[in-house]
């Protein structure tokens, strides 16, 4: 707590007047927020320097394993041509093959 500039009051000694008056003023609130985010900060800060260092690099996006959404948009466009290729073998449908059956 040596630390900081502000050390967080010790309301235990303060009469119950002077903790009302200090609750009511919305500074108990503050500084405890404010005291409780410099210990957080600090804490990460000094888990940063002392944490072990990555031994594998990694790289954004697909991780290296493959070209990633350029190639997804390449297997569409093939797969929407061969599809495209496809029903242009299929017979037409427009004259009806139930025809025969009409005499």
């Amino acid at each position: 707590m040596s630390a900081f500039r502000n050390n967080p009051i010790d309301q235990r000694y303060l009469s119950d007047q002077d903790k009302e008056s200090y609750q009511k003023s919305g500074a108990a609130g503050s500084q405890m927020k404010a005291y409780k985010k410099a210990r957080a900060w600090n804490g990460q800060e000094k888990y940063q320097a002392n944490r072990q260092p990555r031994t594998v690099t990694q790289r954004p996006g697909t991780g290296g394993q493959s070209a990633g959404i350029g190639y997804q948009g390449q297997r569409t466009t093939e797969a929407n041509a061969a599809a495209k290729s496809a029903r242009s073998f299929r017979p037409d449908l427009d004259t009806s093959i139930y025809d025969i059956y009409k005499g």
